[in-house]
């Protein structure tokens, strides 16, 4: 367990439950996952608001604190009533984008039906139990993720020059 200027963290290697300085109520789960098979089924599940959780295409993530960023400007927006998007999982997507497209931005760093790698952002520890049950693939280690980053893929979606990394400290200043 650590902490941090925005709250807690407790890793366990497979999941990480965080919970925000401002929203201390408020815990979120982050599990990584691949080899899924029902991508399709769960994001129908999520549609159809049997749990809340945000699934991201982890190529696009810098790393984990790119991502509680994103959740923390979407729990914010959500406290004030100001969410773009409908729910609290998708706002969590356009969050991580730098575009105030929310199309483009859950086209790009959400998945789709074909997707077999995930990052999940869970909202509801009542219900995290059913999405370990209802998701088919290989839960793995958090610290994965840095592997699945596409560098490439965020300096274009960032449009982020080779000057700007030399001079801001790296991929992960130059995207926050």
């Amino acid at each position: 367990s650590t902490q941090s200027t925005w709250g807690s963290l407790i890793c366990s290697g497979f999941m990480s439950r965080f919970s925000f300085e401002l929203f201390p109520l408020r815990h979120v789960y982050v599990y990584l996952y691949e080899n899924i098979t029902n991508m399709a089924e769960l994001r129908q599940l999520i549609q159809q608001n049997t749990f809340s959780a945000a699934l991201i295409n982890p190529t696009t993530c810098v790393d984990l604190q790119h991502v509680l960023l994103a959740v923390n400007k979407a729990l914010f927006d959500q406290s004030n009533g100001k969410l773009f998007t409908p729910n609290l999982h998708s706002e969590v997507v356009f969050c991580l984008s730098g575009s105030r497209s929310i199309n483009e931005s859950l086209k790009r760093f959400g998945v789709d039906d074909a997707s077999s790698t995930v990052l999940a952002v869970l909202f509801d520890e009542d219900k995290k139990q059913d999405f370990e049950d209802a998701i088919k693939g290989d839960r793995v280690e958090l610290d994965r993720l840095a592997s699945l980053s596409d560098h490439a893929l965020i300096k274009k979606y960032f449009k982020i020059q080779d000057a700007e990394l030399s001079c801001t400290g790296g991929m992960a200043a130059a995207v926050y």
